[in-house]
Protein backbone atom coordinates (compact mmCIF):
# COMPACT_ATOMS: atom_id res chain seq x y z
CA UNK A 1 0.00 0.00 0.00
CA UNK A 2 2.88 2.43 0.69
CA UNK A 3 4.67 1.49 -2.55
CA UNK A 4 1.97 2.48 -4.43
CA UNK A 5 1.30 6.05 -2.68
CA UNK A 6 5.07 6.14 -2.85
CA UNK A 7 4.93 5.66 -6.81
CA UNK A 8 2.63 8.03 -7.42
CA UNK A 9 4.24 10.80 -5.67
CA UNK A 10 7.43 9.98 -7.75
CA UNK A 11 4.75 9.76 -10.98
CA UNK A 12 3.74 13.35 -9.72
CA UNK A 13 7.16 15.12 -9.35
CA UNK A 14 8.35 13.24 -12.33
CA UNK A 15 5.37 15.46 -14.27
CA UNK A 16 5.84 18.39 -12.18
CA UNK A 17 9.98 18.32 -13.85
CA UNK A 18 9.18 18.63 -16.85
CA UNK A 19 6.89 21.16 -17.30
CA UNK A 20 9.27 23.35 -14.94
CA UNK A 21 11.68 22.10 -17.58
CA UNK A 22 9.44 22.94 -20.70
CA UNK A 23 8.03 26.12 -19.55
CA UNK A 24 11.24 27.82 -20.38
CA UNK A 25 10.98 26.05 -23.84
CA UNK A 26 7.66 27.50 -24.99
CA UNK A 27 7.88 30.72 -26.95
CA UNK A 28 4.75 31.73 -25.17
CA UNK A 29 5.26 31.77 -21.59
CA UNK A 30 2.49 30.30 -19.17
CA UNK A 31 1.07 33.32 -17.30
CA UNK A 32 -0.60 32.71 -14.00
CA UNK A 33 -2.92 35.47 -12.77
CA UNK A 34 -3.62 35.42 -8.99
CA UNK A 35 -5.15 38.11 -6.86
CA UNK A 36 -1.52 39.28 -5.53
CA UNK A 37 0.79 37.18 -8.09
CA UNK A 38 1.53 37.08 -11.63
CA UNK A 39 3.22 34.31 -12.97
CA UNK A 40 5.21 34.85 -16.40
CA UNK A 41 7.23 31.91 -16.94
CA UNK A 42 9.80 31.52 -14.38
CA UNK A 43 9.34 35.23 -13.22
CA UNK A 44 6.97 36.62 -10.69
CA UNK A 45 5.08 39.61 -9.88
CA UNK A 46 4.37 39.95 -6.30
CA UNK A 47 1.73 42.64 -5.07
CA UNK A 48 3.20 44.17 -1.92
CA UNK A 49 1.64 47.17 -0.90
CA UNK A 50 1.75 49.39 -3.26
CA UNK A 51 4.57 48.27 -5.18
CA UNK A 52 5.05 45.40 -7.41
CA UNK A 53 8.25 43.25 -7.10
CA UNK A 54 9.37 40.91 -10.02
CA UNK A 55 11.18 37.71 -8.61
CA UNK A 56 12.91 35.03 -10.73
CA UNK A 57 13.14 31.91 -7.93
CA UNK A 58 14.54 33.78 -4.55
CA UNK A 59 16.20 36.18 -6.35
CA UNK A 60 14.74 39.85 -6.35
CA UNK A 61 14.98 41.52 -9.44
CA UNK A 62 12.94 44.77 -9.55
CA UNK A 63 10.32 47.11 -8.07
CA UNK A 64 7.70 48.92 -10.01
CA UNK A 65 5.36 51.61 -9.09
CA UNK A 66 2.56 49.84 -11.89
CA UNK A 67 1.47 46.27 -12.38
CA UNK A 68 1.46 46.13 -15.71
CA UNK A 69 5.02 47.44 -16.09
CA UNK A 70 6.35 44.78 -13.68
CA UNK A 71 4.45 42.17 -15.58
CA UNK A 72 5.88 43.67 -19.00
CA UNK A 73 9.52 43.74 -17.75
CA UNK A 74 9.01 39.87 -16.67
CA UNK A 75 7.52 39.10 -20.29
CA UNK A 76 10.29 41.09 -22.11
CA UNK A 77 12.73 39.31 -19.78
CA UNK A 78 10.84 35.75 -20.29
CA UNK A 79 11.25 36.60 -24.03
CA UNK A 80 15.23 37.73 -23.72
CA UNK A 81 14.37 41.54 -25.03
CA UNK A 82 16.72 43.14 -22.40
CA UNK A 83 16.64 46.31 -24.25
CA UNK A 84 12.78 46.74 -23.90
CA UNK A 85 12.64 45.51 -20.08
CA UNK A 86 15.89 48.28 -19.59
CA UNK A 87 13.28 51.08 -20.81
CA UNK A 88 10.64 49.75 -18.94
CA UNK A 89 13.26 50.44 -15.72
CA UNK A 90 14.18 53.71 -17.02
CA UNK A 91 10.57 55.05 -17.49
CA UNK A 92 9.80 53.98 -13.56
CA UNK A 93 12.86 55.63 -12.50
CA UNK A 94 11.54 58.16 -14.05
CA UNK A 95 8.18 57.72 -12.95
CA UNK A 96 9.50 57.46 -9.13
CA UNK A 97 11.11 60.53 -9.55
CA UNK A 98 8.22 62.49 -10.88
CA UNK A 99 5.78 60.96 -8.12
CA UNK A 100 8.09 62.25 -5.22
CA UNK A 101 8.36 66.11 -6.56
CA UNK A 102 4.89 66.09 -6.86
CA UNK A 103 4.60 65.06 -3.35
CA UNK A 104 6.82 67.59 -2.10
CA UNK A 105 4.97 70.53 -4.21
CA UNK A 106 1.74 69.45 -2.66
CA UNK A 107 3.03 69.69 0.49
CA UNK A 108 5.11 73.27 0.01
CA UNK A 109 1.32 74.36 -1.71
CA UNK A 110 -0.59 73.31 1.13
CA UNK A 111 2.11 74.69 3.51
CA UNK A 112 1.85 77.81 1.39
CA UNK A 113 -1.77 78.49 1.16
CA UNK A 114 -1.62 78.11 5.73
CA UNK A 115 0.63 80.92 5.53
CA UNK A 116 -1.47 82.54 2.96
CA UNK A 117 1.37 82.83 0.78
CA UNK A 118 -0.83 83.09 -2.32
CA UNK A 119 1.54 83.96 -4.89
CA UNK A 120 4.32 81.27 -3.96
CA UNK A 121 1.55 78.72 -4.15
CA UNK A 122 0.60 79.84 -7.58
CA UNK A 123 3.89 79.46 -8.65
CA UNK A 124 4.51 76.04 -7.26
CA UNK A 125 1.13 74.76 -8.85
CA UNK A 126 3.05 75.40 -12.19
CA UNK A 127 5.20 73.73 -11.33
CA UNK A 128 3.02 70.48 -9.59
CA UNK A 129 1.54 70.84 -13.18
CA UNK A 130 4.31 70.07 -15.38
CA UNK A 131 4.80 67.64 -13.51
CA UNK A 132 1.53 65.86 -13.70
CA UNK A 133 2.22 66.46 -17.43
CA UNK A 134 5.45 64.73 -17.54
CA UNK A 135 4.24 62.27 -15.88
CA UNK A 136 0.71 61.09 -18.01
CA UNK A 137 4.27 61.82 -20.67
CA UNK A 138 5.39 58.52 -18.78
CA UNK A 139 3.07 56.46 -18.22
CA UNK A 140 1.64 57.02 -21.99
CA UNK A 141 5.84 56.18 -23.51
CA UNK A 142 5.10 52.83 -21.25
CA UNK A 143 1.90 52.29 -22.77
CA UNK A 144 2.97 52.25 -26.15
CA UNK A 145 5.75 50.10 -25.38
CA UNK A 146 3.76 47.65 -23.29
CA UNK A 147 1.53 47.24 -26.32
CA UNK A 148 4.11 46.68 -28.75
CA UNK A 149 5.48 43.79 -26.84
CA UNK A 150 2.25 42.42 -26.65
CA UNK A 151 1.51 42.40 -30.17
CA UNK A 152 5.34 41.30 -31.14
Amino acid sequence: MSTHHHAEKSDYQKLEQFFVKQIQLLQTPVIDDRPNCVSVGPYRVITNGKIYEVWRSRTHLYNFNKRNWAVGYALCLYQGNHRVAGQLIGLDRQYTKLVEESDIYKHHISNSLRQENHSRAEILECRLSRVDSEMIGAEKRAEIILKNLYIA
